[in-house]
């Protein structure tokens, strides 16, 4: 009897992604704050993502990643063997280390737009890419260190989805109901206060390390920066720590200490007389002043 395989009938959750597994079409993997090499792009939430790549591969991040390498660069040419350290392409898989169409390269012998078009590995520690361009160099350069990653602008490198092996299965947030004092939260957490909502964007809770000017200001020194801890999560309403974003705006129910009132004069707050009147004194005799509608001394 003839055998059919199928393959994958399902979709698969593999956890936490981590470069050093081979992922294949179907599974799925959170990609966000705590995945260790995020470098603080997912401030609002952990993304799940779904692998469509036609073969399985170690090292695919969903991300463009950024890393470099060392080249012997020839005159005006667009392929390059970069060496490569085992650090900088973890998974060990040299189809991942770039992403064809999505991934540039940086050098000052390069255009900014250059692209990588197809990636090659040669051997365990060597990749071939081929490129959009040639290079600018007029003569055979040495020990030249090549950075491949995403698109750069003003010395940032821009987030880009890596859209050959990944689709992105959901964005997703945490709804954790009313803030708490005590609470601890990661990014892509959702509280309310004071009826709006508030999504975290970095964590925070009690004993939160965060860093603060301790210097005592002088005459134009520079700031001493220290570590500090909190003692609560950060209140969202006041965010003094810029833990928070705005998520969704509603009814601004603000707590009366959190009011600020101002008195016009020295009477009660629960005074019902005009502003201007003092109210009456009690004593052996009553008495009110002359001034006082239909009053006497």
């Amino acid at each position: 009897m003839a055998t059919i395989n199928f393959g994958k009938v399902k979709l698969v959750h593999r956890g936490q992604y981590d470069p050093t597994v081979e992922y294949s079409a179907g599974d799925i993997v959170s990609y966000g704050s705590t995945s260790g090499d995020t470098g603080g792009a997912f401030q609002h939430s952990n993304p799940t993502f779904i692998y469509k790549g036609k073969t399985a591969k170690t090292g695919s991040h969903p991300y463009v990643q950024t890393r470099f390498g060392i080249t012997t660069l020839g005159i005006h040419t667009s392929i390059i063997d970069l060496e490569i350290e085992s650090s900088e392409n973890p998974g060990g898989d040299h189809r991942s280390y770039a992403v064809e169409g999505l991934s540039f390269v940086h050098s000052e012998y390069y255009p900014p737009s250059t692209r990588v078009i197809k990636v090659e590995p040669t051997n365990s520690s060597t990749v071939k890419l081929t490129l959009s361009k040639n290079s600018r160099n007029g003569s055979e350069l040495s020990n030249e260190t090549i950075v491949v990653g995403s698109c750069r602008l003003a010395n940032r490198y821009d987030l880009i989805r890596n859209e050959v092996d990944w689709d992105c299965y959901s964005d997703t947030f945490t709804f954790r109901g009313e803030w708490d004092a005590n609470g601890t939260y990661e990014p892509g957490n959702i509280v309310v206060r004071y009826g709006q909502s508030y999504i975290c964007k970095a964590a925070t809770g009690a004993g939160t390390t965060f860093f603060a000017d301790l210097s005592v200001p002088t005459n134009g020194d520079p700031a001493v920066l220290g570590p500090c801890t909190t003692r609560t999560a950060a209140d969202p309403f006041w965010d003094y720590l810029d833990n928070w974003d705005t998520y969704m705006v509603g009814d601004m129910g603000c707590e009366k200490q959190n009011k600020i009132s101002l008195i016009p004069n020295s009477n009660p707050v629960d005074w019902k007389g005009h502003p201007f009147i003092k109210p009456p004194s009690w004593g052996q005799n009553t008495g009110v002043g002359s001034y006082y509608p239909g009053g006497t001394t």
